[in-house]
């Protein structure tokens, strides 16, 4: 993999990228209206912000 900038890769760096990448051709070949992708170490409040839970059409 060629580096983007004058500071190669990490291993960890690429297995980050190729890991991403993989969800998004996941997202990109599936035939779903939307998805929601989200890290390992996110956390969500209990309860969601009203504009949020509209948007995704969370009962509110």
């Amino acid at each position: 993999m060629r580096a983007l900038a004058s500071v190669p890769l990490s291993a960890g760096e690429i297995g980050c990228f190729l890991s991403h990448r993989k969800v998004w051709q996941m997202v990109a070949g599936s035939r779903d209206e939307w998805a929601f992708v989200a890290e390992d170490d996110n956390i969500f409040p209990s309860t969601p912000p009203a504009s949020s839970a509209r948007r995704i059409g969370f009962g509110v």
